[in-house]
C-alpha cells in the first residue's frame, strides 16, 4: 500500500512539474521576436508608448534614415510606402511615394494603405500630435525617432527590431556599430586637451557651424577634436569669417549637400576664401568634405572613422574608413559600395 501511494505521489509531482514547464514555455518564455503572448511595446524618442499586437508586416516610412534601418534589418519587403527622401537602398525606389516628406503629410494614401506601422522623424509631430492622433485613431501604430543623432541610433535600431520581430538582427547591427565606437574611444579617451586639434565644422552653408548642444559638437568631442565654436550661445550659430580666422582651426570639415559643387571644387572654394587663406588647416591642406549620410544610421561607423582619421591621422593610421563603409554596405544592404562619400 505504501509503495502504491509513493508511486502515485511521484506521478503527481511529475505531472505538476511538466504542466508548470509547459505553461512557462507557452506564456512566459522569451523567444525571437519577444514574448510569445501579449502585446509588443516600445517607447519612441518623444516618450510615447508604441504598441503592436504582433510584429508589423506592413510599414510606411516617412524617414529616410529609418527606411535604411528597416532594409538593414532585412525587412525592406515590408515597406509599402515611403516619403520622397527615402531613396536608399535603390530597391526602395520601387515603393510608392505616399508623402513628399514627414511634415504635415497628406493622409489619404496612408489611410488607404493602412499599414500596421508608420515610422517617421520628429517633423511628423510638430502639429501638436494631430497627425499622429489621426493615424492612431485609424488603427495605425506610429513610431517617431531620429537616426541622425548618435544617442538615438542604437535605441532606434533596437526598437525597430522589436516592432518588426527581428531582435537578433538588430543586436547584430548594434554590436557592429559598438565595435567601431570602441576603437575610436579606446584611442582618444586619454588625450589631453592640448592634444586635441582645433576643428571648424561647417554645415550646409558658409559659416554655419556647431556649438554645445548640437549633434556635430558631440561627434567632434567623441572623435577627439576641439570645436572652435563650442562655447557660442546657440547650438547652430552663424559665425563671421573673422571669428574663424582668429580661432585658426587646424582642421576644417565641411558637409556636402546635393546642390553643392563636386568634392574637389567645393574643397578648393573653401581653401580660396580670403578669410581662411592664413589658417593652419588651409596652409597644411587639412580641409575635408563629407556626405552627411555617413553620419546617420548603419553608416555612422564609417563617418566617425573618417572624422577620427582626419583629426588624428597618426592614431588611426591602420584604419581604412572606406573599407569599413564597403563592409557595412555589403553586410547590411547586399550592395557593393558606389560613389564618393568623403574627400580627400
Amino acid at each position: 500500500m505504501k509503495k502504491t501511494l509513493l508511486i502515485v505521489a511521484i506521478l503527481l509531482i511529475a505531472v505538476t512539474t511538466l504542466s508548470t514547464f509547459v505553461l512557462y514555455k507557452l506564456y512566459m518564455a522569451p523567444e525571437e521576436g519577444g514574448l510569445k503572448e501579449g502585446p509588443i511595446v516600445v517607447v519612441d524618442c518623444k516618450g510615447v508608448k508604441v504598441t503592436l499586437q504582433a510584429p508589423a508586416k506592413t510599414v510606411i516610412s516617412l524617414s529616410s534614415g529609418m527606411t535604411e534601418l528597416i532594409y538593414a534589418l532585412g525587412c525592406g519587403d515590408r515597406i509599402i510606402g515611403r516619403d520622397s527622401y527615402s531613396i536608399f537602398p535603390p530597391d526602395v525606389l520601387n515603393k510608392p511615394v505616399v508623402a513628399p516628406h514627414s511634415y504635415h503629410p497628406p493622409l489619404e494614401k496612408i489611410l488607404e494603405l493602412k499599414p500596421d506601422l508608420l515610422v517617421s522623424n520628429t517633423n511628423l509631430v510638430y502639429d501638436e500630435n494631430e497627425t499622429r492622433k489621426t493615424l492612431e485613431a485609424a488603427g495605425i501604430a506610429v513610431y517617431v525617432d531620429e537616426t541622425s543623432t548618435p544617442d538615438r541610433v542604437k535605441i532606434c535600431i533596437a526598437n525597430l527590431g522589436v516592432l518588426l520581430g527581428v531582435e537578433d538582427r538588430a543586436q547584430e547591427i548594434i554590436s557592429f556599430i559598438e565595435s567601431y565606437e570602441r576603437i575610436v574611444q579606446d584611442r582618444v579617451k586619454d588625450l589631453k586637451e592640448s592634444e586635441k586639434p582645433r576643428v571648424y565644422l561647417e554645415l550646409f552653408r558658409e559659416w554655419n557651424t556647431v556649438a554645445k548642444g548640437s549633434v556635430g559638437h558631440k561627434l567632434l568631442e567623441f572623435v577627439g577634436g576641439s570645436n572652435i565654436a563650442a562655447d557660442l550661445p546657440t547650438p547652430y550659430p552663424i559665425v563671421s569669417p573673422e571669428f574663424v580666422a582668429e580661432k585658426n582651426p587646424e582642421i576644417i570639415i565641411r558637409m556636402k549637400m546635393s546642390g553643392d559643387p563636386d568634392y574637389p571644387l567645393l574643397r578648393q572654394q573653401i581653401m580660396n576664401r580670403t578669410a581662411l587663406m592664413g589658417v593652419d588647416a588651409v596652409k597644411n591642406g587639412k580641409v575635408y568634405i563629407y556626405d552627411p549620410e555617413l553620419m546617420q544610421g548603419v553608416r555612422y561607423p564609417a563617418g566617425i572613422l573618417y572624422w577620427a582619421k582626419w583629426i588624428h591621422p597618426n592614431l588611426f593610421e591602420d584604419i581604412d574608413p572606406e573599407a569599413v563603409h564597403k563592409e557595412l554596405s555589403l553586410k547590411f544592404f547586399g550592395l557593393e559600395l558606389e560613389g564618393v562619400y568623403a574627400f580627400p
